[in-house]
């Protein structure tokens, strides 16, 4: 039977109808492999109804086939558009392999559909649509066309901002460009609204930070920029060296990177001391520790509660005696306002009951006021003293006895309350009832902060 062009249409738009999506793709597949040419009307019926099924991959190879069978000027532009949107939006690329059989991902939907729009007169990209195509940029590692997005934002007039940067830094490092990805932070630091900082620099470090090679070559790269190219070294970038240290607990490599800031006209701040000590503490080192310190204060940089536990739970490694520079610290840290963290103070605990030090028990009250949850620290102390005997049981029953002793007024209050409410119902005193409820209303609002 012979399907003339009009009734090709009419029985493709049939089948999306009854939602028979596939098959109608089967059949324009087989038509076009027996040299049928399908209405342009049919191919912008199958674009709109691949886009919205999230379908980017059919999506693309309609217009092709569509750009093969017409002609690029006989596809309207609004064809583009929703290419372009579907592919930027599900992320589309094509998997193929090189001669050197090495795989490579090839962003064919986006790239296609952007490069295409771009030489449109007078085009102007949505923001929206610009941050979806970068991000496509980022995952891939296209540097180039995360670079044209920003010259299609640049013409928006748009406020840089973090978002915008930091897929542009993804794209260099997921191409393996480190020493752009340094520059890229520069530029950020300059134009961005937001200024970079390490956190959000995951998957640089995660880059560099493989192994002790790739450390090294991101150093020599920072060190070549300065010396030889005469870039600024931005300071997260020299960071992202140190936390690469931390990872690979490398305390002498970290070490060195500190030692260096002065050659790359880097001034140390709180993170740079945080990141070194965070690399050197777990050895145990009070010597090097101190050494920062020192540092520290001749920068009259004030320790923060990061720098107060890592110099803690560096003396905590020390044997017995040597760690009691560390209640020193502690009570400094509180002195300072900064509550310790629960990690250090479990690390505490366990020093102390393992050293057959009673004021483990101390610490567990210290714990307690500052409202962390000691249910398991208290079951590994219990069952770590029964274990190691000589006399830890008694001093663990002791601590027990005032916990309770501390506690029974304030349950003798409670039953106290408990016994006059019951009192207020069985006499049907519903007036005392009434300003007993009134007053534990005010006194839960003043709780709550609601009232002063």
């Amino acid at each position: 039977m012979y399907l003339d062009s009009h009734m090709l249409h009419s029985l493709i738009e049939g089948l999306i109808l009854n939602n028979e999506v596939d098959r109608a793709l089967l059949f324009i597949r087989d038509l076009r492999a027996q040299g049928v040419v399908p209405k342009r009307q049919t191919y912008n019926l199958l674009i709109s109804t691949c886009s919205e099924r999230h379908l980017p991959k059919e999506t693309f190879n309609l217009l092709l086939d569509f750009k093969e069978a017409w002609g690029d000027a006989s596809i309207p532009e609004r064809d583009w558009w929703i290419v372009l949107e579907a592919c930027a939006k599900d992320g589309y690329v094509q998997t193929s392999l090189n001669v050197h059989l090495q795989a490579y991902k090839q962003l064919t939907g986006t790239l296609h559909c952007w490069q295409t729009l771009r030489n449109v007169q007078n085009v102007e990209f949505p923001e929206g649509l610009c941050l979806r195509v970068l991000s496509v940029a980022s995952k891939h590692g296209h540097p180039a066309l995360a670079a044209s997005v920003f010259d299609e934002l640049a013409k928006l007039r748009v406020t840089w901002q973090e978002y915008h940067f930091l897929p542009l830094i993804e794209a260099y490092v997921h191409a393996r460009d480190i020493r752009q990805a340094f520059i890229a932070i520069n530029i950020m630091r300059e134009y961005c609204v937001t200024p970079p900082y390490l956190a959000i620099m995951r998957v640089l470090v995660d880059s560099i930070s493989v192994d002790t090679k790739s450390l090294d070559q991101a150093f020599f790269l920072l060190q070549d920029m300065k010396e030889r190219e005469g870039h600024k070294v931005d300071i997260v970038a020299f960071h992202a060296i140190l936390e690469g240290c931390v990872r690979l607990q490398d305390a002498s490599r970290a070490l060195s990177t500190y030692q260096e800031a002065a050659k790359f006209d880097i001034t140390p701040d709180i993170e740079t001391y945080n990141l070194t000590l965070g690399a050197i503490s777990k050895l145990g080192h009070v010597e090097l520790v101190m050494a920062l310190l020192e540092d520290m204060k001749a920068a009259r940089i004030a320790p923060n509660a990061q720098c107060f536990s890592l110099v803690i739970l560096t003396f905590v490694l020390q044997p017995p005696p040597n760690y009691e520079s560390a209640f020193n610290y502690l009570e400094e840290m509180k002195a300072c306002g900064f509550i310790p963290p629960r990690g250090v103070y479990a690390a505490f605990i366990q020093k102390c009951v393992l050293a057959n030090d009673d004021r483990a028990f101390g610490l567990l009250e210290d714990m307690k006021k500052w409202g962390y949850q000691v249910g398991p620290t208290e079951a590994w102390v219990k069952k770590t003293v029964a274990q190691l005997g000589d006399g830890r049981m008694r001093a663990f029953e002791q601590y027990q006895h005032r916990r309770i002793e501390r506690m029974r007024p304030v349950r003798e209050e409670e039953r106290e309350a408990a016994r006059n409410v019951i009192s207020m119902l069985k006499e049907g005193n519903r007036a005392d009832m009434d300003e007993y409820n009134k007053m534990k209303g005010i006194e839960k609002m003043k709780e709550e902060g609601l009232l002063v």
